[in-house]
C-alpha cells in the first residue's frame, strides 16, 4: 500500500457553523503548527459553539510531539 501524501486543509462553513479539519499522511511539525493556526484563525469566523469534525483517516502522525499543536489549538478560541 502506498503511503497518504502529507496536506491538510482547513474549512470554516459558516452556514452549518462547523470547522473542518482534514490532517492526511505524516506532516511535518511546521505543518502541524501552520495547521494550528489557520484552525483557531478560521475559528474566529464562526459563532460560538460551533462544532469541529476532524477527519484522521488517512493521517500518520510519527511523533506524538506533532499532535501537542493541535491539542493547544483545541483550546478556548
Amino acid at each position: 500500500m502506498e503511503p497518504t501524501q502529507a496536506r491538510y486543509d482547513v474549512i470554516a462553513d459558516q452556514g452549518q457553523n462547523t470547522l473542518h479539519l482534514v490532517l492526511q499522511g505524516q506532516l511535518t511539525d511546521d505543518e502541524v503548527e501552520r495547521l494550528a493556526v489557520e484552525a483557531v484563525t478560521s475559528a474566529r469566523h464562526l459563532s460560538p459553539g460551533f462544532t469541529v469534525i476532524t477527519d484522521v483517516s488517512e493521517f500518520d502522525p510519527h511523533s506524538t510531539v506533532v499532535v501537542e499543536p493541535l491539542v493547544r489549538a483545541r483550546g478556548p478560541v
